[in-house]
């Protein structure tokens, strides 16, 4: 990275727009954070669902938002996918906290990944 004249910094906020665009472009609802989840499990719908003890009609439901799990569900696709409950609904700005910048706006990183990721996939698709 460049140094001098905001090189590094200027670097840095240009990738926290990118990202944020990126993040505000991509809204990351459940159905989405669940298939992303198993994706980079690299499960499919009917091995995850066997897993899980579900049909994969139900996990696909799950996926499109048609409907939601139970928490038996939930604890069964966190464990299934080595991440908490909270991060595989969403729930991680808690636990992990916004990214300061020099004109205060605040990011969260995990969400900004998440975000980068399904974007990557999409365009990988698409090839």
């Amino acid at each position: 990275m460049q140094k001098g004249n905001g090189g590094e910094k200027g670097s840095n906020r240009r990738l926290f727009a990118i990202s944020t665009k990126v993040a505000n472009n991509l809204p990351m609802d459940l159905g989405k954070r669940f298939s992303l989840f198993r994706n980079k499990a690299g499960l499919t719908q009917k091995e995850a669902s066997e897993r899980i003890g579900i049909t994969p009609y139900q996990l696909g439901n799950y996926e499109t938002n048609r409907s939601e799990p139970n928490i038996e569900t939930l604890i069964k696709m966190s464990r299934l996918y080595d991440i908490s409950i909270d991060r595989l609904v969403g729930n991680n700005r808690k636990i992990v906290p916004p990214v300061s910048t020099d004109n205060n706006e605040k990011y969260d990183l995990e969400e900004i990944k998440l975000a980068l990721e399904e974007m990557l996939k999409k365009v990988n698709d698409k090839l």
